[in-house]
């Protein structure tokens, strides 16, 4: 189980809860914070998440990297910090 803040995940169960109250993440947005996560304090690319998280591996233009980090911070609220590194990708911070 990890900690950050008040945000508890338990990979396991693939369950996250936010201030002790249950937090719904699809399975995608699931796969992707916890991507990030292990890979906090590095840039993260748009090609290396489609790759990781969709299985996507051919070259394509496409926002739903993007669309996906937007809701998990709507979600998620200031608990995790997901930045975003102009024509690069995302970084997370280190708990």
């Amino acid at each position: 189980m990890m900690n950050n803040i008040n945000l508890q995940i338990d990979a396991a169960a693939r369950q996250v809860s936010q201030n002790g109250k249950a937090v719904y993440l699809t399975q995608t947005e699931f796969d992707l914070l916890l991507y990030l996560l292990d890979n906090a304090g590095r840039i993260t690319t748009r090609s290396e998440l489609l790759a990781q998280v969709w299985g996507i591996t051919a070259p394509i233009h496409t926002r739903t990297v993007d669309m996906h980090i937007a809701k998990l911070r709507h979600k998620l609220g200031a608990q995790i910090e997901i930045t975003s590194v102009m024509r690069k990708g995302y970084v997370t911070k280190k708990a």
